[in-house]
């Protein structure tokens, strides 16, 4: 089993690379593409069936998503910021000094 899904997971990005060659709708829609990663997921739930972990990993790998979603919270005021007040700021400028 552990081995048809490892497989599934090695053939997933050739599927979505190579086979498709271009055609926008092999890429996304089919299922050898998307398998890899059905067959990780599977394969994460095998691996931690078997292992125990302590209360202080438990409460380390709470704080992975809390630490992700403030990267892309500040990413995207980040960009908001660019693109609404530093650009026109910039053109302003340019206008300016040239």
């Amino acid at each position: 089993m552990v081995v048809l899904l490892c497989g599934f997971v090695l053939l997933g990005p050739y599927a979505s690379v190579v086979l498709a060659r271009g055609n926008e709708v092999w890429r996304e829609y089919a299922y050898l593409g998307g398998m890899d990663a059905i067959a990780l997921g599977c394969l994460t739930a095998l691996l931690l069936s078997r292992i125990r972990l302590s209360r202080g990993m438990l409460l380390a790998s709470l704080q992975i998503p809390f630490f992700v979603t403030v990267i892309v919270i500040s990413a995207i005021l980040g960009d908001l910021v660019a693109r609404h007040f530093s650009e026109p700021i910039n053109h302003l400028i340019r206008k300016r000094w040239s």
